[in-house]
């Protein structure tokens, strides 16, 4: 329980993270007085953070954004996971022990990457876009997240010896499937709410010889069919395609921030469906509000986010994950409203006020 002071903030010397916009280091030596550090997290530039991170061999884990810097060196440091930001780094060290770099920023970055042995024991993560790194060929892993269109094409061809490919989608295409097959040395693939392949995408087993862990969730149903069938029968193989889906499901669910409730174990598809169809009606409703304003605007949208709120209220199956997506998908509407006439930050609070979940 003893504490020390960083910045003027007490803190308790056995803290495990420090984060400076909570605590307001101004030279990362002022942690030395934190002697179970393992993570930090930075929204600004610490000019000797890279020599402290060499003298603290237990810290493991750095988030680094708004850093500012073109050129990055951690050699010599212990980081194993790295969450950085890529905005205008032109040259990335990464130390030794570094085995996941996670971009923080949306799009392609105009780094060169130094990676120990070429990659090989790097996974990288990438958000939106990815501007292949061929400084990088013995990459170990590759995983994408919040994708819309990503295409495959000569992907295989830069990072030959991956290992893992993890693809998800926001939700959004997937183009050229079958060039995984590239991918000679494959152990696990794992794709998400894609779509834009076909049965005739998917490869087979003699064609993957190494792919030990295959995992689909949420793709077209004739795409999943022929994994089922084509894969079903090879022995120690960790197989799970689920979430098959019709065209006109896509045509309905594009636009559905719940779409992941359809099919969910724990959630009744009545649930699922009733979730979309209130998202849908306050999205209505409050855009129609704006569109055509009259002096009450405000006072309907109140109700319209009070509905909302209640018709979630009623379920009994709410947990931190649904509760996040029932507030983003409020959020989303709000954010899409044009102009500043409705008191979006009321709603939200009418919202947080109503909610017992």
């Amino acid at each position: 329980d003893e504490q020390t002071e960083i910045g003027g903030i007490p803190v308790k010397v056995s803290s495990h993270r420090a984060m400076d916009k909570y605590t307001p280091f101004g030279s990362a030596l002022e942690l030395a007085a934190l002697p179970c550090l393992s993570e930090i997290i930075c929204e600004q530039w610490h000019p000797d953070l890279p020599e402290f991170l060499r003298g603290n061999p237990f810290i493991r884990e750095l988030t680094l954004l708004n850093h500012s810097q073109r050129t990055l060196d951690l050699r010599g440091t212990s980081i194993r996971k790295l969450m950085l930001d890529m905005t205008g780094l032109q040259e990335l060290w990464l130390g030794e022990d570094t085995e996941q770099l996670l971009f923080q920023n949306k799009g392609p970055d105009a780094c060169g990457i130094h990676a120990s042995e070429d990659g090989s024991g790097l996974t990288l993560q990438f958000i939106g876009e990815y501007l292949p790194h061929a400084e990088l060929p013995n990459l170990l892993g590759l995983r994408g997240i919040q994708l819309k269109d990503f295409d495959l094409t000569g992907l295989a061809a830069v990072h030959p010896h991956l290992k893992e490919l993890r693809l998800w989608g926001a939700p959004g295409n997937l183009g050229n499937f079958s060039a995984v097959g590239g991918f000679r040395e494959l152990t696990n693939l794992s794709i998400f709410d894609l779509f834009g392949f076909g049965a005739a995408d998917i490869l087979t087993p003699e064609q993957m010889p190494e792919l030990r862990w295959f995992w689909m969730t949420s793709l077209p149903e004739d795409a999943a069919k022929a994994a089922k069938q084509l894969w079903k029968s090879k022995p120690g193989m960790d197989l799970q395609i689920t979430k098959p889906r019709k065209p006109e499901w896509l045509a309905q669910n594009l636009d559905n921030p719940f779409r992941g409730w359809d099919g969910a174990e724990h959630i009744p598809a009545a649930a699922a469906k009733k979730a979309v169809n209130q998202y849908r009606k306050t999205r209505s409703q409050l855009m129609k509000l704006v569109a055509e304003p009259g002096e009450d605007a405000q006072a309907q949208a109140l109700d319209a986010v009070t509905a909302y709120t209640q018709t979630f209220n009623k379920m009994g199956f709410i947990e931190t994950e649904e509760r996040d997506e029932i507030y983003m998908a409020l959020r989303g509407i709000l954010d899409a409203l044009p102009g500043d006439m409705l008191q979006k930050d009321t709603l939200i609070e009418k919202f947080d006020e109503l909610r017992d979940f």
